[in-house]
This record gives structure tokens, sequence and C-alpha cells, in this order.
């Protein structure tokens, strides 16, 4: 399988790949590295790389909640949209519950 080669430190490299979902990263044997290639079953065997950001945050957003932030914020056509760029992120925001201090407690509890 095709990998990115991230960083190599002594024995270990870190390794990044396309499982055919998204991007994800291990640390591999150096050794079992063939250029940019390296067996599927050594990656089944990486040590994962990174937060299970997935395990850490659980969301429950639901697109009635969006459209209330969105209204109760002033947001009610494409042109509102489009001229409070900052307001419908934070209506985002708020619809799912999670900020940047929230991601860092969790990812420090585990």
């Amino acid at each position: 399988m095709e990998v990115k080669l991230i960083r190599r430190d002594g024995h270990s490299a870190l390794v990044e790949w396309f499982d055919g979902v998204g991007l994800q990263r291990g640390i591999v044997p150096v050794g079992k590295l063939e250029g940019e290639y390296i067996e599927r079953e050594e990656l089944d065997r990486a040590i994962p790389y990174g937060e299970p950001w997935e395990e850490l945050v659980e969301l429950r957003a639901t697109s009635e909640d969006l459209a209330r932030h969105l209204r109760n914020n002033g947001i009610w056509t494409y042109a509102d949209l489009r001229a409070n760029p900052e307001r419908a992120q934070s209506c985002l925001m708020a619809t799912y519950g999670v900020d940047y201090q929230v991601l860092l407690r969790m990812s420090r509890r585990k």
C-alpha cells in the first residue's frame, strides 16, 4: 500500500495513508518500508498516531437545532448567510456544542 513518510526516528517511521475513508497515521518499523510502499498487514499492526477525536466527542446536533440558532442570530436567507459568515460559524459551533476548550479538556483526559 502506498504511504507518505512523515517522520523517521531510529527504527520507527511515522507514515500516513488513505484507508478508503480518510487519512490515517501510524508508527511502523522502518525496515518494513519499501520506498513509499508497505504491506497492508504492517499498516494493520501500526501503532495509531494522534487523538481518537471520534471517541472523545459525541455530537448530538439536529438540523432543527441549526435552523433555530441561525434564525435567532438573524440569518434567515442566503443573503444573510453571505453577509454574516462569522455569525454563521458561531451558530454552527453553538449547534454542535463543541469548541476549542472542550477539545483540549477531552483530549487531556485520556
